[in-house]
């Protein structure tokens, strides 16, 4: 058994056994890079080059910034490169993260004058005897109040600081950075362009140490690699080999059925439960109301129009009722809140 861990391999446990199993203990390759992973490398890849530059990212000009964009997209093989949704294409992907970047750069880097004491910084701290805790922070970066903020950037889902383990752990680092008794977390959710900070104290190390261990104990412990099949199965670089989904695409993964908990929340690590709800079956974490995470499982209709499908994220729209009558609403709601008026000839006949 390995005895360096870092948070990806901790939260890769809970989602997937298996998973874990492949990636960390045969080093096996995954089988391709779903899009969404490579606009992430690609988006996190501009953002250090930009803060990198010796006048600071407020210096790198737009131009510069959709370059050496295009140029960390071209990196990948065309041909690894796998689309969960099939409505989605590289193109839309490619400039949903260049227009993530503009976003940024115009809400924070533009006049973004903060130290940065770490960029894409690898770190490595013994957390007991011979047990490793391993780890890359985006950014660290010092405040005009001498305050460290440990920063990770999102183009993903994401919570608040505090909902997962990821930056306190990163927290037990930093902390070796600076005297203060306090420093700021934060996750910048560049697909909501939003900063979403929390304070978190030296005194609370101890506490995010132990649950660090206990979840490293949890890995140690386990006798065997169980598959965890779920709809997020055909984001996964292993489904070909695994047998959750044997037989079957990594775009076609199988039902979940099971009543009992398929799998860990992916914002913040509580176990997932099948619920039944007004509008059909969901995935929904049992840490609500805490945590609002879901995922939709009702079938799509064979055939949708275009003005059934959601032209933010693609998902299906379904009729909902709301306080002031009813209307088409994203099916991935929380995740997204798009929503829109019913369609005239059928908005006639509610009342």
């Amino acid at each position: 058994m390995i005895n360096a861990f870092s948070y990806s391999a901790i939260s890769t446990f809970q989602n997937c056994p298996l998973a874990f199993r492949f990636r960390y203990l045969d080093r096996k390759p995954e089988a391709f890079v779903t899009v969404e992973t490579h606009m992430g490398r690609s988006v996190h890849g501009v953002l250090q080059f930009a803060y990198e530059a010796p006048g600071g990212p407020g210096s790198v000009t737009t131009e510069r910034l959709e370059s050496h964009y295009r140029e960390l997209w071209s990196r990948e093989d065309p041909a690894r490169i796998h689309l969960a949704k099939r409505d989605k294409t590289p193109e839309s992907y490619y400039q949903a993260g260049f227009n993530m970047i503009l976003a940024f750069q115009s809400r924070v880097m533009a006049t973004d004058q903060r130290q940065s004491l770490g960029l894409e910084r690898n770190f490595s701290i013994e957390l007991a005897g011979d047990t490793i805790f391993r780890g890359v922070v985006d950014r660290i970066a010092r405040q005009a109040d001498g305050l460290l903020r440990v920063i990770d950037y999102k183009t993903g889902r994401t919570g608040e600081p505090l909902d997962t383990l990821q930056l306190p752990s990163y927290a037990l680092f930093a902390f070796s950075l600076t005297r203060e008794d306090r420093l700021e977390l934060c996750f910048e959710d560049l697909r909501e362009g939003v900063t979403r900070t929390a304070i978190m104290r030296r005194d609370g190390i101890g506490e995010i140490r132990e649950r660090l261990l206990d979840s490293i104990e949890n890995i140690r412990r386990a006798a065997d690699f169980p598959p965890r099949p779920s709809p997020l199965c055909r984001w996964c670089g292993f489904s070909p080999d695994c047998p959750g989904v044997a037989g079957m695409s990594p775009r076609e993964p199988q039902a979940v059925t099971s009543e009992e908990p398929a799998e860990a929340c992916p914002e913040c690590g509580s176990p997932l439960a099948r619920r039944q709800g007004r509008y059909g079956p969901f995935m929904g974490c049992s840490a609500y109301p805490r945590c609002r995470y879901t995922l939709d499982l009702s079938p799509p209709p064979e055939k949708l129009s275009g003005d059934l499908i959601c032209p933010e994220c693609g998902s299906p729209l379904r009729e909902r009722k709301g306080k002031f009558g009813r209307f088409l609403g994203c099916s991935r709601y929380p995740a997204c809140r798009f929503s829109r008026d019913l369609p005239e000839e059928k908005a006639k006949g509610v009342k």
